[in-house]
């Protein structure tokens, strides 16, 4: 993992562990995930798949997108426009 001060609970290790066994070459994806500001390392789970998903070989099609654990009105109303707009790039629709 590329981000020092990340210490990403067992739960996240497995899922990234088992990305191993994945094809994504020429797969498109989009990170998305909550954050905590009270540590240094904000978001630094969704970085960190980023860059295994480009390691991996999938294109990454979207800036990753951190949530505050407990998001506002406005947060959520951007978690659904993150997804219609990934939605929107799969399908050519614009």
């Amino acid at each position: 993992m590329t981000h020092a001060l990340f210490v990403p609970p067992d739960e996240f290790l497995d899922f990234y562990d088992e990305l191993d066994e994945l094809r994504l070459e020429r797969k498109q994806a989009a990170v998305f995930g909550s954050c905590d500001s009270r540590y240094p390392a904000r978001g630094a789970a969704v970085d960190t798949l980023i860059d295994k998903l480009r390691q991996l070989g999938a294109e990454v099609v979207a800036p990753g997108l951190k949530i505050e654990l407990t998001p506002s009105p406005q947060e959520k109303e951007a978690c659904r426009q993150f997804g219609r707009q990934f939605v929107r790039h799969l399908t050519g629709v614009r």
